[in-house]
């Protein structure tokens, strides 16, 4: 599958053609939404970055269970790192061909690491850490208050028996 969107995804998609090999499929994603579909019946994801501070798909690739074989540059190297996927030196496609071909004949990663390490960024997980990081006040609920009629002197709520002056 090739997800590309943005200005690029026309020529993503002329090229997919010459690269799909002889009895498997290459799609491109059709929105941004429905590359998580094709990437759970991939037998394989491939993130041939450049640069990549922290890749969701590669994430979600882990915590399904596809091995991902990815470049070793930037926070993509970490997210792959001890085990949890392939890393091939970034603009080396021989390299990269050689560990899809090795993927692809079965010599894959062990997906245990990889479910672990995306487990912890589901909502939830994510959630409860952003809540620990906050200060104390900010961890109990607001008590919320009725707006103050402003536009009376004094701040004052208006009466009806009140008479424009």
């Amino acid at each position: 599958m090739i997800n590309r969107t943005g200005p690029g995804r026309p020529g993503c998609q002329a090229l997919r053609r010459p690269f799909q090999p002889p009895g498997m499929a290459v799609a491109a994603a059709r929105s941004r939404w429905s590359w998580t579909w094709w990437l759970a019946g991939g037998a394989v994801h491939v993130v041939p970055s450049r640069e990549e501070s922290w890749s969701q798909s590669a994430v979600v690739a882990l915590g399904l269970g596809v091995p991902v074989v990815g470049t070793a540059v930037d926070g993509l190297a970490r997210t792959l790192g001890n085990g949890r996927g392939v890393l091939v030196p970034p603009e080396d496609a021989h390299a990269l061909a050689a560990a899809l071909s090795r993927v692809l004949r079965g010599e894959r990663p062990d997906s245990g690491p990889g479910r672990a390490y995306a487990r912890q960024f589901t909502p939830q997980r994510r959630g409860r850490a952003v809540h620990r990081r906050l200060p104390p006040p900010a961890r109990q609920p607001r008590q919320i208050r009725p707006p103050r009629n402003i536009g009376h002197p004094g701040g004052q709520p208006a009466s009806s028996n009140d008479t424009p002056a």
